[in-house]
């Protein structure tokens, strides 16, 4: 596999991010004030986590997902995770 400029690696996480809030702002007629809202919080929720990434912008990343992120959508994560962990440890060749 080789890695250029253009693929999708955690280094261009953050723009595909930001560029799915610009995707969403151009289209934001076609949904209702409520899917607006929450597909807003996971996007900031989401480039969030990746300035916390980055050691230089880790605080800026922790008040993003504050101002603008879903702490619900965050925790909502880890809990999948944890739970999906505790399956494949019971099933470890699934």
């Amino acid at each position: 596999y080789r890695v250029h400029p253009d693929s999708a690696t955690a280094r261009n996480k953050l723009a595909g991010h930001r560029e799915a809030l610009l995707v969403l702002e151009r289209f934001r007629h076609l949904l209702t004030a409520t899917e607006l809202r929450a597909r807003r919080a996971v996007y900031g929720t989401l480039t969030g986590i990746e300035l916390a990434r980055s050691k230089e912008t880790r605080w800026a990343g922790i008040v993003h997902i504050f101002k603008c992120g879903s702490l619900s959508f965050l925790v909502a994560g880890f809990v999948r995770t944890m739970v999906r962990r505790m399956i494949l440890r019971q099933r470890p060749y699934s």
